[in-house]
């Protein structure tokens, strides 16, 4: 196993990747709770307000203030996603490292293998992110919050405009 110090460093290499890789997903986390916890309290203070004041308008900017988080909400859903692909694929390296490790003498082919797989790997989350598009918003996990609750959000909103009486 002398011809692996090379290996060993990319390992290393890899294995900062993901540290910096996972401390983003944290953060993408968080700020997706935090999103979806002011869309749901923007909304429902905007229609309460909106039934006790009698004030259609108070429906209509429910629903804008719903969609401009809703897209917010999508877009770091859409950088959790390509995140977590991201740490998969350092993951999956660590893991062909640990079988080189145990098996390696049993498996001539493991140190070729692993070698390929790194130089195929591409270092470093931020440059390898993608532009975020509008049609991401269907793609973007949790799926229930972007197929289900925002539009639900929406639909009620835009029936309390409706409902509400126009002054």
């Amino acid at each position: 196993m002398n011809d692996d110090a090379p290996v060993v460093h990319l390992i290393e290499l890899v294995d900062q990747d993901y540290q910096r890789t996972t401390a983003f997903i944290e953060s993408i986390v968080g700020t997706g709770v935090t999103t979806r916890g002011w869309a749901v309290t923007l909304w429902l203070g905007l229609l309460g307000f909106g039934f006790d004041r009698q004030l259609w308008q108070l429906g209509a900017l429910a629903v804008i203030v719903t969609l401009v988080l809703a897209i917010v909400d999508a877009y770091h859903a859409t950088l959790y996603g390509q995140a977590l692909d991201h740490a998969r694929e350092a993951e999956d390296i660590s893991a062909m490292y640990f079988a080189l490790l145990n098996h390696g003498d049993d498996d001539p082919n493991a140190l070729d293998e692993i070698s390929v797989r790194l130089a195929g790997y591409r270092h470093g989350l931020y440059t390898n992110l993608w532009t975020f598009r509008l049609r991401d918003v269907w793609y973007a996990r949790p799926t229930v919050f972007f197929r289900l609750v925002y539009p639900t959000l929406i639909v009620v909103a835009v029936a309390a405009a409706v409902l509400a009486p126009h002054a």
